[in-house]
């Protein structure tokens, strides 16, 4: 009984080891692939990377987008800003009466 828990306890760990050493690399190295192919392929909106810097850390981060994404980003920011300043004006009080 004891010899059989011990092979399958075995069997279990080289399983995970195998598993976990051949996912990292192959999942890199195919990522890395396909996004240097859509890339290349969509030449009418470009990929844009830029290192970005989170809040709270001094570790940046690589981000890529499409420029049609990034357009679209910043002009749905403009729209909340521009309805967030409506809101103040609208909202606030006249003052001393």
């Amino acid at each position: 009984m004891k010899l059989q828990v011990l092979v399958v306890v075995a069997l279990a760990v080289t399983a995970l080891l195998s598993a976990c050493s051949s996912t990292g690399g192959s999942s890199a190295g195919t990522a890395n692939g396909t996004t240097n192919a859509v890339a290349q392929a969509n030449e009418d909106d470009p990929l844009i990377c830029e290192n970005y810097i989170p809040s709270g850390t001094r570790i940046a981060r690589k981000v890529c987008i499409r420029q049609s994404e990034k357009d679209r980003i910043q002009e749905q920011a403009q729209t909340i800003t521009q309805e967030n300043q409506r809101r103040a004006v609208i909202g606030s009080p006249t003052g001393n009466d």
